[in-house]
């Protein structure tokens, strides 16, 4: 791979998303998520070990829909979806 040598951290990270990838995004992460869980099964035996607890993805870097932001500016603010379809996969893979 050849690096322009003006790139920035911020040109090489950027990224295209699909044009619809606001409606689409938890969807996708559900069926990513559901694949993961249902093609490894010492994943989804944690998964299941977390029985009926909440789980948060908790970070630093001010992710406040995938997850709830720990810092002092986000004050644990977040949508925590990848939390919320976490529990949702849980619960209907454990009912089979």
């Amino acid at each position: 791979v050849s690096v322009p040598v003006d790139a920035t951290l911020n040109d090489l990270l950027r990224v295209t998303l699909r044009p619809d990838w606001e409606a689409v995004k938890v969807q996708v992460m559900t069926e990513i998520l559901l694949a993961k869980f249902t093609q490894h099964a010492p994943l989804l035996e944690k998964l299941f070990l977390t029985e009926d607890a909440c789980l948060v993805e908790g970070n630093l870097w001010h992710d406040r829909y995938w997850g709830v932001c720990y810092c002092t500016r986000c004050k644990r603010q977040g949508e925590n979806m990848l939390g919320q379809i976490l529990m949702q996969l849980r619960t209907e893979l454990s009912n089979g």
